[in-house]
């Protein structure tokens, strides 16, 4: 659920990074400063940086329950027998 809940948010963030390049291109001949925006300055610094933190809190909550669970003594198993390695030799 979680990737395509990202694949979703890259599509629309590359679709808005397509429409902001059309948007800003300027004509042969013509020079025109392009001046920045500073609230949307702000936000295309802080998305990607709260996405990542996001991403790592998340990675790491999964991390801790994967550990925990592999702690639990209630979660433990045996497995008895053998390996056999046939070394070429077709039975």
């Amino acid at each position: 659920m979680l990737f395509w809940v990202v694949v979703v948010a890259l599509g629309i963030l590359e679709a808005l990074i397509v429409v902001t390049a059309l948007r800003m291109r300027t004509t042969r001949g013509l020079q025109r400063g392009i001046v920045g925006s500073r609230p949307m300055e702000v936000l295309w610094t802080l998305l990607p940086a709260l996405l990542l933190a996001a991403m790592v809190y998340l990675s790491f909550q999964t991390y801790q329950d994967n550990v925990d669970a592999a702690s639990d003594d209630s979660a433990s198993s045996s497995v008895y027998g053998y390996a056999r390695m046939d070394r070429g030799n077709a039975a």
